[in-house]
């Protein structure tokens, strides 16, 4: 059995609570937009977590990803997370927090910034502030 729930289940519960049908973003395999019934565009990004050996969740949000995402007039973030566990995060609440001082690189993710999420916040590595968050 699949720890994770998958993109797709993602899709067809974004799509129907949205009231929005969300087309994958061309060579972005995370990345899905669409026009709600206002007509302002919708982009969603959903990331699979891995868990840290300490007990913590940790996902990369790439530069590229955050590009596309201020590029919308709507932003939605689905982490999913080991235990088929879903945390819901508007984009302009999490960028606050992706500061120019938190960003790494690596060769295979290029710029990014590193999350580690808990039960109760997120932490972006070099970033001293935490966003609250409540996992369900």
């Amino acid at each position: 059995m699949n720890t994770y729930i998958s993109l797709n289940e993602v899709l067809v519960l974004a799509q129907k609570a949205l009231d929005c049908h969300l087309k994958q973003v061309p060579r972005k395999k995370i990345l899905f937009q669409g026009i709600v019934n206002t007509g302002e565009t919708l982009t969603l990004c959903s990331p699979q977590s891995k868990m840290h050996p300490q007990g913590f969740y940790w996902v990369d949000i790439t530069e590229e990803q955050a590009r596309v995402l201020n590029e919308t007039d709507t932003g939605i973030l689905f982490f999913r997370l080991e235990g088929r566990n879903l945390l819901m995060i508007k984009w302009t609440d999490l960028k606050q927090y992706l500061t120019d001082a938190c960003v790494r690189y690596n060769a295979n993710e290029q710029y990014h910034w590193k999350l580690n999420i808990y039960k109760d916040h997120i932490k972006i590595s070099g970033n001293a502030n935490e966003m609250p968050v409540e996992l369900m």
